[in-house]
């Protein structure tokens, strides 16, 4: 599930590297990037991962059927 909170530090310093006009669909697009990133680092923190090959074990049974 994406986190409902994200630091204003991150999104202030990734809203700074967009244009001086911008639309508002870019600006949330940006927030989900970094709410996504989030979520995925403190996944990747607890343990919350699976490893390479498992992964690539997974997308062969899924690439056969």
């Amino acid at each position: 599930m994406l986190s409902t909170t994200i630091s204003t530090k991150s999104v202030i310093d990734s809203l700074q590297d967009l244009p001086e006009r911008v639309s508002v669909d870019e600006i949330i697009e940006r927030i989900i990037v970094i709410a996504k990133l989030d979520d995925a680092l403190e996944q990747a923190a607890s343990g919350k991962v699976d490893s390479h090959d498992n992964v690539m074990t997974q997308a062969k049974q899924w690439l056969k059927r």
